[in-house]
């Protein structure tokens, strides 16, 4: 992860203030995942902002074939996904494979 791009400088987040953008780097491994991904052509391992005032944007995978492809999911994701409000929202966000923001306190059921 030595060669992080910073692809955005500052971001524009949920709560309409401005934080630090969008990271992308070209991926690998050592993650099982990660290696997987690479295997599929999809190299570009790209990260929405994270916010201080806890929100966090999840997608359905971080791993990308061009690191425009991306920026766009990052890009869409931030303002188009739905906050989740319980259990059944977060299991079906997971289910449709779709993009979503955890609240700040939101803890996922599976690390309760």
């Amino acid at each position: 992860m030595s060669n992080v791009i910073q692809v955005t400088p500052t971001i524009q987040g949920p709560d309409g203030l401005f934080y630090s953008g969008i990271n992308a780097w070209e991926c690998k491994g050592p993650n099982v995942n990660c290696r997987q991904a690479h295997r599929e052509g999809r190299s570009w391992h790209v990260t929405p902002p994270q916010f201080p005032s806890g929100v966090h944007v999840v997608l359905p995978t971080y791993h990308y074939a061009t690191l425009e492809l991306g920026v766009e999911a990052v890009n869409q994701a931030l303002r188009n996904a739905p906050t989740i409000t319980n259990d059944e929202d977060l299991a079906r966000y997971r289910k449709m494979r779709i993009s979503y923001c955890v609240p700040q306190g939101f803890i996922d059921p599976s690390r309760r």
